[in-house]
């Protein structure tokens, strides 16, 4: 139980700090609301709205979150 609860909480800073900079970018470069990054986002703040409540309590479900936030960090890791 601690290992998915430490899993939890890295996974849910990771999702803070990476909305924080999707963000900033949105805001910087005028992204409209439909576009992937936006989307994006706003997959990220959902992921992160269900890890602080009771959404992934086992640990596939966490492991299959882990995946969709790798990929998003690809993604982010190619925008700095």
């Amino acid at each position: 139980m601690y290992q998915i609860t430490l899993k939890k909480e890295l996974l849910r800073e990771f999702c803070a700090e990476n909305c924080a900079f999707l963000i900033s970018y949105i805001n910087k470069n005028n992204v409209k609301e439909d576009d992937l990054l936006y989307n994006m986002y706003q997959d990220m703040v959902d992921i992160r709205n269900d890890i602080v409540g009771s959404k992934y309590q086992d640990e596939e479900s966490l492991i299959e979150v882990m995946g969709v936030c790798k990929y998003f960090k690809k993604i982010i890791e190619r925008l700095d």
